[in-house]
Parts: structure tokens; C-alpha cells; sequence
């Protein structure tokens, strides 16, 4: 890859494809995510515990967010996704985000969403993920705590 990082990924029936980058043996609960999304979808989400409830989850959509970034980054937690507070997503600029007439993508590094209560997702072992998106737009793209609508996949 051109930014130095070796995903695992899948792409889905959708078209959504997600990557995760997680370190081996690392001290800290960080992980990286790559959402690369057709520009039909207001935004899409990954759970990093394998469902919704209980679990980090980052969400992102296109906006033109006060950070100057293409694409907002939120991280969220539970069943109506308000914001996390056990996260901090950080956009990464070796592998900027963009958006296009086709596609949108985003590229954070997650520091908190690799470890949570009990559990400890590690790179040496095999790893449930979650997904999900819409095609509606959050209700203020431009903020990362924004409200935004029930997922259609």
C-alpha cells in the first residue's frame, strides 16, 4: 500500500469495503479503519465487537467538517449510537480522506477501540466485525456527534 499499512479487508455486497490495520503485541487498545464507500451511502459504520449493542463502534460520513477533513469520523457505543467516549479517532495523513463523485473514504487511527471492558480484540487471533450503512445523510454532516438516521444494510 501506499501509505505504508497492510490491511486486512472485505469488501462487501454492497460495495462498502472495510480494512483494519492492528498492531501485534501492542500495549495500547489502538486500531486503524478504512471505509471506502459508494457516494449513494450518508454513512456507514463498523462495530469493532461484532454487533451494535455494547461495543465501539466508528461511523463516518462525507461532509465538509470544520477540520477541513472530506469525511467526518464519530466514534459511538450502544444501541442508539451516542457518542463514545472511550475513543478518539484521529484521520490519518498518509492516507488522506477523500470524496469523489463515486466513492468516499476515510482512514483514522481508533485509540480505545481494540479493548473495552473485558474484552481485547488481538491481532493474533480470528475477530467477529459488524457493519452497516444508509443512504441517509447525518442531520449535520459537519459534526462528529451528529444525530443520523437507522442503518438500511
Amino acid at each position: 500500500a501506499a501509505s505504508g499499512i497492510t490491511y486486512s479487508s472485505v469488501t462487501m455486497p454492497n460495495g462498502v469495503s472495510y480494512r483494519i490495520a492492528l498492531p501485534i503485541d501492542s500495549p495500547t487498545a489502538d486500531g486503524i479503519v478504512q471505509i471506502v464507500a459508494p457516494s449513494k451511502y450518508g454513512w456507514c459504520g463498523f462495530a469493532w465487537g461484532g454487533r451494535m449493542t455494547s461495543n465501539p463502534l466508528t461511523v463516518a460520513w462525507p461532509s465538509k467538517a470544520a477540520t477541513g477533513e472530506p469525511v467526518t469520523v464519530s466514534n459511538r457505543y450502544s444501541s442508539v449510537p451516542a457518542a463514545y467516549t472511550g475513543a478518539i479517532h484521529t484521520y490519518l495523513p498518509i492516507s488522506p480522506s477523500t470524496t469523489n463523485s463515486t466513492h468516499w473514504t476515510v482512514t483514522a487511527r481508533c485509540q480505545g477501540c481494540t479493548r473495552w471492558g473485558t474484552t481485547n480484540i488481538e491481532a493474533s487471533t480470528s475477530v467477529t466485525f459488524a457493519y452497516a450503512c444508509s443512504t441517509v445523510a447525518p442531520s449535520t454532516p459537519a459534526s462528529n456527534t451528529s444525530s443520523f438516521s437507522v442503518h438500511e444494510s
